[in-house]
């Protein structure tokens, strides 16, 4: 059964259920979405803050709160799952992958016409992230113009989200008080690498065996960001 949601950009390929509902009728128990977020050892304020952002994009909202997030720990902690989960609330054509560094550039800021999420998996503890107008104008969704390459320039307002992930703590230019205002960190500490609890591709898996679990989850934290209209930072 496909339900298009009302609150989505586009349809979704899974029926939609309100959490309660799901909940009540024991959906999350023994289910790998409730096994990962068990196992991640995050508290329950970053979680919620990975799902408002998570919904910022499925509702098209992505640079409406003005804050790219960024997942920090170290490798096998889970953040490259949380970005495959990410990923699947949106259609393959609407995501880019153009690193903080390059938002600047024309070419790869082009990337971003039109684009509904823009995520990249592990980004250099090395090339520092510059504080610069274009990358603030591109985060909170200001008009920007870009030039694709071997065409004319075009002139475009951003709507995409932003989510990366990291190691550790990237370097930047010259960071000013404002830069901290666009970005929303969570921080992962605990590694599944080569654990007996390990599930290879776990987000895959709920993205694909339990989306409309991770659906469900995404909307309800989307409730609370619409009714206060900013991320729950911790």
């Amino acid at each position: 059964k496909v339900k298009a949601l009302l609150f989505a950009q586009w349809s979704m390929p899974c029926a939609y259920y309100p959490l309660d509902e799901l909940t009540e009728a024991g959906r999350f128990e023994g289910s790998l979405f409730t096994r990962f977020w068990a196992s991640s050892g995050l508290p329950d304020d970053d979680m919620l803050l990975i799902g408002q952002h998570m919904y910022s994009a499925l509702a098209g909202l992505g640079t409406q709160y003005g804050r790219a997030l960024l997942l920090l720990g170290p490798k096998g902690a889970g953040k490259s799952q949380v970005l495959t989960m990410y990923e699947k609330l949106v259609p393959p054509d609407a995501v880019c992958n153009v690193t903080p560094q390059q938002l600047e550039s024309d070419y790869h800021g082009a990337e971003l016409r039109g684009k509904a999420l823009n995520v990249c998996y592990e980004l250099s503890s090395v090339n520092p992230i510059p504080d610069e107008a274009g990358t603030k104008a591109i985060i909170q969704g200001e008009r920007v113009t870009r030039r694709p390459i071997r065409q004319a320039p075009v002139s475009f307002r951003p709507i995409a989200a932003h989510a990366f992930a990291a190691n550790d703590f990237p370097s930047i230019v010259a960071p000013s008080s404002a830069f901290y205002d666009r970005w929303a960190l969570v921080g992962f500490k605990r590694s599944f690498r080569g654990k007996n609890n390990e599930v290879p591709y776990i987000g895959r898996k709920i993205a694909t065996d339990e989306l409309e679990l991770l659906v469900s989850w995404v909307v309800d934290c989307g409730r609370e960001l619409q009714r206060t209209g900013r991320y729950r930072l911790t």
